[in-house]
């Protein structure tokens, strides 16, 4: 339907009726394949001279998939490598008799203003947290006669993005109870229903347009199987797999797994093998201190937390009340002044280090540098562990499993308890996973899980043991 229909416009001149299309579907089914089609299409074949044929998306490398595709198709096919120049260097495609290209777009790209579109393709719009790309290929069509904006993507989590914005128009349109009329906007959404059961396989193929074609029936059911123990992977399978919009992220794991891992921790932990994670603050968060024991076939979780008093001021009333709470019950030491005191802190690892059988120290190096100084000049070392997707999307996925397991056991600390439910999950478009605060709300403190995830990515992920030379040159090592 998208190049079958057109109408008269004011001048009564015949052009295309479609200007605006918005494609949603799960994940496998054909996306880039599809809108390569149309970006070779409209730069060899619409009539257009001087044609410019984007592809937008929030970086390069994504921004490259559709022309990897397209380029391919020009590659294999006899009359199009004929017609089209292709300079695989530049990521450029040319008809060279009507001066037309076909290149992709991102933030990164230098100049993008000036564009003069004739087709724009905007891959996984879900992924573009601004607008701006979105406007700028939008307002460089205004010159063109019948030019296309084609946005294809699969569900996300932003609801006050531009992505959730169109799907929410398209809806408009499609709803027969609605007075929103638009000719020109094309839109098709794959999805579940939302009173639909997401395991209930005779669903999926609403979803999955493509299924059992380009994508196997047996992956989907396998992920299904993961979402039912693993609150990742379930966020994973609803958006990926079913194509359905989750609220601003999912919370990571379930409360009550979580829960039924708190036990009275043994007394003697001090000769087990212990990772320590540090998650500093200066004034506006708190800081955590967690040590990690490897035990029997299990870890153990014991964390600290530290606030300053000054700052209780700056909490909601019900947050304070918390915090208070949480003081009188020896849960969290509240600080005087309206910083954290990093030398009462330096003190707490130094102790810390000489009581327990601490393999490393882990440490985020944000605002850590003072205290890498001074830990130094007591010959303690520490091993940085950034906050970064590499380093805790595979270490947050273990965890997730060992909750299930209940490999992890932790001692029913309510700050860490209300931490942990705290944290939600953003998920890239290679399915790494990274955490963030609830509904994005600095009160949603997640500063506890993430001191579990810096220490947890050493000990589970990439700790192991020490060598020769580590024991020989630092008797004992802190990873910040």
């Amino acid at each position: 339907p998208l190049f079958g229909f057109h109408k008269k416009n004011s001048k009564g001149k015949w052009i295309r009726r479609f200007r605006w299309v918005y494609i949603e579907v799960a994940r496998k089914n054909g996306k880039s394949t599809l809108v390569s089609g149309i970006a070779v299409l409209m730069l060899a074949f619409d009539g257009e001279g001087g044609a410019e044929v984007w592809c937008a998306a929030v970086d390069k490398d994504q921004a490259k998939i559709v022309w990897d595709a397209a380029a391919a198709m020009i590659e294999l096919n006899p009359v199009l490598r004929d017609l089209i120049k292709l300079t695989r260097s530049k990521s450029l495609a040319e008809l060279t008799s009507n001066y037309s290209k076909f290149a992709p777009l991102s933030k990164e790209t230098k100049k993008m203003d000036g564009l003069n579109v004739h087709c724009g393709i905007l891959d996984e719009l879900h992924a573009h947290r601004t607008r701006e790309v979105f406007d700028l290929v939008k307002d460089g069509m205004s010159s063109r006669l019948q030019p296309i904006l084609a946005m294809i993507t699969t569900a996300g989590v932003n609801k006050n993005g531009v992505c959730y914005e169109q799907r929410k128009y398209v809806a408009s349109i499609l709803d027969e109870e609605s007075s929103e009329e638009n000719d020109a906007y094309l839109g098709v959404v794959f999805s579940i229903d939302e009173d639909d059961d997401p395991y209930d396989s005779d669903q999926w193929v609403k979803a999955n347009p493509c299924l059992d074609i380009s994508k196997p029936m047996d992956s989907i059911r396998e992920n299904a199987k993961l979402a039912k123990v693993s609150g990742a992977a379930r966020i994973n399978f609803l958006i990926k797999d079913l194509n359905r919009w989750v609220d601003g992220g999912i919370r990571w794991i379930d409360k009550v797994k979580w829960e039924a891992c708190g036990i009275e921790l043994p007394e003697n932990l001090n000769d087990l093998e212990c990772w320590l994670g540090v998650d500093l603050s200066i004034k506006g968060d708190v800081t955590a201190l967690l040590k990690l024991f490897k035990g029997d076939g299990v870890w153990y979780v014991k964390p600290e937390f530290y606030y300053p008093r000054e700052s209780l001021a700056l909490l909601p009333p019900e947050l304070k009340v918390m915090f208070k709470r949480w003081e009188d019950e020896g849960h969290l030491i509240i600080m005087d002044g309206h910083m954290i005191d990093l030398a009462q802190i330096k003190d707490r690892i130094v102790e810390l280090t000489s009581e327990l059988n601490i393999k490393e120290v882990c440490v985020d190096p944000w605002k850590a540098h003072q205290l890498n100084h001074e830990l130094d000049k007591l010959d303690i070392q520490t091993l940085e562990v950034g906050q970064t997707v590499k380093n805790f999307s595979e270490t947050m996925e273990t965890i997730d499993g060992y909750i299930d397991s209940k490999f992890i056991l932790h001692d029913n600390n309510p700050v860490m308890d209300w931490m942990m439910g705290n944290v939600e999950v953003s998920i890239d478009r290679n399915d790494n996973i990274f955490p963030r605060k609830a509904n994005d709300d600095r009160n949603n403190k997640i500063d506890g899980a993430t001191a579990l995830f810096t220490a947890a990515h050493r000990a589970f992920i990439g700790g192991g043991e020490p060598s020769l030379d580590d024991y020989l040159s630092n008797p004992i090592q802190i990873s910040l």
